[in-house]
């Protein structure tokens, strides 16, 4: 998933009017929200790439720590 999704799948988050910062998806580890001054957009890590939550950023998913979020990484290209 690496489009937008300001459909609102997530009510639980919420966005400061001020700022631009990601903040992870709760349930699911490949997933992130942009934070864009009030307006949230859900967006996706690159395949094999998860949401590092203390960097704040997309990671290689050999040195992020999902906890309870679900992981997906499946390849697009494997048989």
């Amino acid at each position: 998933m690496n489009g937008k999704d300001n459909s609102g799948s997530s009510p639980a988050i919420e966005c400061q009017p001020t700022g631009i910062y990601s903040i992870p998806d709760p349930t699911e580890c490949n997933s992130y929200y942009q934070c864009d001054k009030g307006t949230r957009t859900k967006l996706g890590c690159p395949e094999r790439k998860l949401f590092d939550t203390e960097k704040r950023e997309c990671n290689d998913h050999e040195r992020v720590t999902c906890g309870a979020r679900a992981i997906n990484l499946s390849d697009k290209n494997q048989c």
